[in-house]
């Protein structure tokens, strides 16, 4: 299996492009609670998409997904309100449990809990959402 290496300085730019979008569209969270979800998948080529959790997954302060995971899915990524930024105890128990990162968007802040538990900032408290290019941020960091 594929492990999406977690450092940000390290962090490929189609992911960082594929994690902002999943944030716009659940942009409402950020103030609402109601948190949208999707599979990261890696494409043949190397690039990252997503496939999207439906609407009615969504719940305040969580979403659940019944059914498959899809093939090539190497993480799993979810809104936060910004007042919760941080991965919640459930988020790196599911981490834990299915072995795949859960990366949490928030409208100011990107985290990561890994399967071994541990949680990353890879973006803490910058307006990465509304960047139009998230590879600039990538250099910034550096």
């Amino acid at each position: 299996m594929h492990v999406l290496i977690l450092s940000f300085a390290l962090l490929d730019p189609s992911l960082l492009g594929v994690l902002q979008q999943i944030g716009e569209r659940g942009a409402s969270a950020y103030f609402d609670d109601m948190e949208a979800a999707a599979f990261i998948v890696r494409r043949p080529d190397g690039s990252y998409t997503s496939v999207l959790w439906p609407a009615k997954t969504a719940a305040i302060r969580g979403a659940r997904f019944v059914g498959a995971i899809p093939a090539g899915t190497v993480a799993i990524a979810h809104t936060h309100p910004f007042t919760a930024e941080l991965p919640s105890r459930g988020d790196i128990n599911q981490a834990k449990r299915i072995g795949l990162p859960i990366y949490v968007i928030s409208r100011w802040s990107l985290y990561v809990a890994d399967p071994s538990g541990e949680v990353t900032g890879l973006i803490v408290r910058k307006d990465w959402t509304r960047s139009p290019q998230p590879a600039e941020l990538l250099a910034a960091q550096k």
